[in-house]
């Protein structure tokens, strides 16, 4: 288990990590991380630095967490996750487990980590769009929603219940990721939910093992973890749950984090609805739940990064 204060410092390196966005000065890796000069050099780019960071070389952000990993300075929560004992549970035993847990701890965040490709077709949306019939598909979704959003919307409320989520997609989208982007902006729409998604290739330096890519996560009121295992089709096989709440606590806030790079779901989603689909997305009652504050400016990943990135933290 994670003692208090590493686990405390090591969420202020992923915070910074978050804010600077890809884009890390060698200066301010010396300066906030107190890397020492020598070992610093050793991890920039060997590109040309852009204007902004007056000369100083950009970070290399696979080795830079490589070596903070080395050091004890900084851990991917998803690899100590990976690594942590815990207890396995079925997909019919993870459903009745994540109800329980969802709606047995007030004022709760759920955090998701999507990372799959493929997935089975488990639903006549997803089935209809893997055969082509994407109009169809998209009207079937609707309907689905239209019919479960109202129910889930008050379980929410009731149980003070926020849910904020990244998927990690690839370039070209695979047809799965494709229908899933669609999905997302729906459930924004009309459950209120925040979905981001990002590039893949923009979060590879969490990936400290090549051969065990991020798998899908999932955290409960920053106390309970479950890692979810899926075949190569992308069927849901089981999860691994992680009563460690600094462990579940670490890993939900780097899913904060990286919330803050990603593209809105709705803003991405929307421009390939049909127009009677799209409508102004759902409010939080004022007395009800707030999403968390998540560090970066959303969207993504501009010329320059937040001001965060260059000053002390």
């Amino acid at each position: 288990m994670l003692s208090q204060e590493p686990a405390k410092h090591i969420r202020s390196r992923t915070r910074l990590l978050a804010q600077c966005r890809g884009q890390l000065p060698l200066a301010t890796a010396i300066k906030v991380l107190k890397i020492p000069v020598h070992d610093a050099k050793k991890l920039t780019q060997e590109v040309k630095p852009p204007a902004w960071t007056a000369g100083s070389p950009l970070m290399d952000f696979p080795a830079l967490t490589k070596y903070l990993n080395g050091k004890e300075e900084y851990i991917s929560g998803f690899a100590a996750l990976h690594n942590a004992p815990g207890r396995w549970v079925s997909p019919e035993q993870f459903d009745k487990i994540y109800k329980r847990a969802r709606h047995g701890t007030p004022a709760g965040l759920i955090t998701h980590l999507g990372t799959r490709r493929t997935s089975p077709d488990t639903s006549p949306s997803q089935h209809l769009w893997a055969k082509g019939e994407h109009h169809r598909a998209l009207e079937v979704l609707e309907a689905h929603l239209h019919r479960t959003a109202p129910q889930q919307r008050m379980n929410d409320d009731r149980d003070q219940v926020t849910v904020v989520g990244l998927d990690l997609v690839d370039e070209p989208h695979t047809s799965y990721q494709q229908w899933l982007l669609r999905k997302r902006a729906l459930q924004v729409q009309n459950m209120g939910y925040d979905r981001r998604l990002i590039a893949r290739t923009k979060v590879d330096f969490l990936n400290t093992d090549p051969l065990r890519p991020l798998k899908d996560v999932l955290v409960v009121a920053h106390r309970v973890a479950f890692e979810l295992h899926h075949d190569p089709e992308g069927k849901f096989e089981g999860a691994k749950r992680v009563d460690d709440a600094r462990l579940a606590a670490l890993v939900a806030d780097q899913i904060l984090d990286l919330v803050a790079w990603g593209d809105d779901a709705l803003a991405l989603g929307t421009t390939h609805l049909r127009p009677e689909a799209t409508r102004s997305p759902r409010r939080a009652r004022a007395d009800g739940p707030r999403r968390p504050e998540v560090q970066g400016t959303p969207g993504p990943v501009s010329a320059r990064p937040s001001a965060g990135c260059s000053s002390t933290i």
